[in-house]
């Protein structure tokens, strides 16, 4: 079986929106969450590093103020 592809950026499960957020680069390229407002739930898996990737070479090199 094959996955529908996603129109937008809102999955609707039974009654709650389940929003898609592109993040960009963090641990490695196109990286997305979820957020469930309703519940005020974000599932962010290794994007929650901010910025730091636990292989070291490959996390987002940012200046520290």
């Amino acid at each position: 079986m094959i996955a529908d592809e996603l129109e937008g950026n809102v999955i609707d499960l039974e009654g709650h929106d389940l929003v898609v957020v592109e993040l960009g680069r963090t641990d490695t390229d196109y990286t997305t969450c979820l957020h469930v407002p309703s519940v005020g739930l974000v599932v962010a898996g290794d994007a929650a590093y901010n910025a730091c990737s636990p292989r070291k070479n490959e996390g987002l090199r940012r200046e520290i103020p």
